[in-house]
């Protein structure tokens, strides 16, 4: 297809701002009902930063450890719980993502923090109780001198789902609690390196847009991101689309597709 030649033509400039772990244990207070229920982490003997809410585990290869979260339900009722061990992944936004269990881990990872951890997946809480649900971290054999972060996501079954209109695109929400994990075996300081894969047009929530695969292949988180993408002619200085973004994070070992918007014009053929 000839309206490849302008995909050629694509400018992409990085500026690398500050390299840091960047987690937090993400709390939602919502007004109505559906979150009725809090969770902790339990931090274990283990813990590099006593001073954090999430689990900063410095572990030893070989090394088994059990973890426990804790799941209060304030309700008036028992429900149950559904928590998913994830490993960390940059979203289509440029933001770091602790949900995702389904995304295909990235090639460049030294290891897949979610595949060390098994223990429940689902936790029964009755009425005004609390109950933990354990977890076991089985360290590789191999000793690596890097970071492997990924999250606990929690949510309750039969909370109502939130509608929102935007762009005329129906977006359906669902609340949840996340607690980071950070897995690391020693204080190495690894440095960062951006790739840029693919390009490729296509639809961004049903937009036609130029997608460039960008790939952090280094086991270390980055943020302070800024990219400058440019499309041009083939042969000519002209801009035919620009975007600019800033403050982009991105997960150890991971990729994601930054959307050049071509203002839902056609991709139309040509140099």
């Amino acid at each position: 297809m000839k309206w490849m030649h302008i995909l050629q033509r694509i400018s992409v400039v990085i500026l690398m701002g500050g390299i840091a772990l960047w987690l937090n244990t993400t709390t939602v207070q919502a007004a109505d009902q559906s979150m009725n229920y809090q969770v902790k982490a339990n931090l274990p003997s283990s813990q590099n930063n006593q001073s954090v809410t999430y689990f900063d585990l410095r572990l030893a290869p070989n090394q088994e450890e059990t973890i426990s979260i804790t799941v209060q339900n304030k309700d008036n009722q028992a429900h149950i719980f559904n928590i998913s061990s994830n490993t960390a992944v940059t979203n289509q936004n440029g933001v770091v993502d602790y949900s995702q269990s389904k995304k295909k881990a990235d090639e460049t990872a030294p290891a897949n923090i979610a595949s060390l951890i098994t223990g429940d997946k689902k936790v029964t809480v009755p009425a005004h109780s609390s109950k933990d649900a354990i977890f076991k971290i089985k360290m590789p054999a191999k000793k690596f001198h890097c970071t492997l972060l990924g999250g606990f996501n929690i949510v309750r079954e039969g909370q109502p789902t939130v509608k929102k209109q935007k762009n005329r695109v129906t977006l359906r929400n669902q609340f949840a609690y996340v607690i980071g994990l950070k897995v690391t075996e020693s204080d190495a300081i690894i440095a960062p390196n951006l790739k840029l894969n693919h390009i490729k047009a296509g639809l961004v929530n049903y937009r036609t847009a130029i997608t460039a695969n960008l790939q952090n292949t280094k086991a270390v988180m980055i943020r302070g991101l800024k990219v400058d993408a440019v499309v041009t002619k083939l042969g000519s200085d002209q801009v035919l689309h620009r975007t600019v973004k800033s403050d982009i994070a991105m997960a150890p070992n991971s990729n994601f597709e930054y959307a050049i918007n071509w203002d839902n014009e056609a991709l139309k053929p040509g140099k």
